[in-house]
């Protein structure tokens, strides 16, 4: 026989189908991320309970259980994409927890489909340097800064870039390549703001002339670095034009104004040098004119098998240094080579053979090329002219200081008899010797003359020179 029967109820359950746009949240950058009211929708579902999950993106760690997916704040949950669900369920046991495993729900439970949400966090980095970053402009040469200058590091995300403001936040240069393309010679004299950019995603309001401060998206920004643009107007007009390793070195004004010594420093070796703390050929100059030439006493010695000489114009209200001309001898090896060729100053792997003794390197005023210099003759201190008559006498001295003997060397186009005179302190000649016209180098004994400083005067019937040495 049969037994009494019972009723089985067949509830029907179903998760029901999601769906939404595509969202991705930028977290991790304090601003709440939430999903817009009605941004996603639920369609199709059975049973007497229902649960929004959240799950991490493997699906099987519970994160979250909000009444509604709206209800959570994204940006307190970690930078990994997770997955949204709904379940169904009749029992109210069946009730899914916080951690627990979501493939492990039981029996009776129905779930939708998921949708993914992406979240994405950035760090825009920490950018450094060793030391404060001056830069010259305002005198049209091109300056970049040189890409090991300026460290960053702890960036992470998709997108990298670059972004120099001024001082207001006001954006002027969005580089493509690296800070190291910028040319800060265009832009005025005052302080702007380097920031590294970490992004992902389209930004909006990213343009030059728009405020950093309103470019929307996924974006963060590393600290500012401050670099200071300083007025550099007058650089470059001084040339070095002769280069002898006897001890000394010429400059020359190229430009059309007088030209302040103080602004300019010399470099060899490692070592920097004002311009008007050097002894002189000369009578000592404060100020350089228009074409005139001045013969410097290098405090450091200048090897003629190899060596170099950089000179640079210094910003009378800063240190900031620009570089105007460099030359290489003998494939001397120096860290300035790299800074010179970055300048634009030098050719990578050019250098210029070694110094023959009693020569020097004499530069035509051209260009940057080593067939730009040649050897020769050295040129005068200063270029002495008689008003009637168009042409120069030219003279060199060295050694300065001098021990023993003295060398002049004279390149004579009116082919005059000259009378050489040394002069002590007192105004009295020491010393006094004739050069002839095919003189091209006289030697003055000076071994017998006391220590300190002398004036030798160099004079015939039209033209007369003066210049400073010092006997050791």
């Amino acid at each position: 026989g049969l037994s009494n029967s019972i009723a089985i109820t067949k509830v029907p359950l179903s998760g029901g189908t999601i769906s939404s746009e595509v969202f991705y949240f930028c977290v991790g950058d304090g601003v709440p991320d939430r999903i817009p009211n009605g941004g996603v929708t639920l369609e199709g579902q059975l049973g007497a309970f229902q649960q929004w999950v959240i799950t991490n993106s493997a699906g099987t760690e519970i994160l979250a259980l909000p009444n509604a997916p709206e209800d959570i704040d994204f940006d307190t949950y970690p930078a990994v994409n997770c997955l949204i669900w709904n379940i169904s369920y009749d029992d109210a046991a069946s009730a899914p927890a916080m951690g627990q495993d979501f493939t492990q729900l039981g029996e009776c439970i129905a779930i939708s489909n998921f949708i993914t949400l992406f979240k994405v966090e950035n760090d825009g980095g920490t950018i450094s340097s060793s030391s404060a970053i001056e830069v010259c402009v305002g005198d049209g040469i091109p300056d970049l800064l040189p890409a090991d200058l300026i460290t960053l590091t702890g960036a992470t995300g998709a997108n990298s870039q670059w972004v120099l403001t001024d001082s207001e936040g006001i954006m002027l240069n969005l580089p493509f390549g690296g800070f190291q393309v910028i040319d800060f010679e265009i832009f005025e004299v005052g302080n702007c703001l380097l920031y590294h950019m970490s992004y992902d995603g389209p930004l909006s309001n990213f343009a030059v002339n728009l405020p950093l401060s309103e470019v929307g998206g996924c974006l963060t920004l590393s600290n500012p670095l401050t670099i200071a643009k300083v007025n550099c107007g007058n650089a470059g007009t001084l040339i070095v034009q002769e280069v002898n390793p006897n001890g000394f070195f010429t400059i020359s004004n190229s430009s059309e104004s007088s030209q302040d010594l103080s602004n300019y420093v010399v470099y060899s070796a490692g070592q920097y040098t004002e311009i008007n703390s050097l002894g002189s050929n000369c009578a000592n100059k404060q100020y350089l004119e228009p074409g005139d030439n001045y013969q410097l006493a290098y405090e450091y010695s200048l090897d003629h098998l190899q060596g170099e000489l950089a000179l640079f114009y210094q910003s009378p209200s800063s240190e900031a240094k620009k570089l105007i001309q460099y030359l290489n001898w003998g494939a001397y090896e120096s860290e300035m080579v790299t800074e010179a060729v970055a300048s634009g100053k030098w050719r990578e792997g050019a250098s210029l053979s070694e110094i023959e003794p009693g020569l020097a390197l004499i530069y035509d005023g051209l260009g940057i090329e080593t067939s730009d210099w040649s050897m020769g003759h050295p040129i005068s201190c200063l270029t002495s002219t008689d008003e009637s008559d168009s042409e120069s006498v030219n003279h060199s001295l060295y050694p300065n200081p001098v021990n023993n003997r003295l060398y002049i060397q004279g390149v004579n186009p009116a082919q005059s008899e000259f009378t050489i005179e040394i002069i002590n302190e007192l105004g009295q000649i020491s010393t006094k010797k004739i050069m002839n016209p095919n003189d091209q180098t006289i030697e003055m004994e000076m071994g017998h003359l006391q220590p300190g400083s002398y004036t030798v005067r160099i004079s015939s019937q039209d033209h007369s020179s003066e210049y400073k040495i010092v006997k050791q």
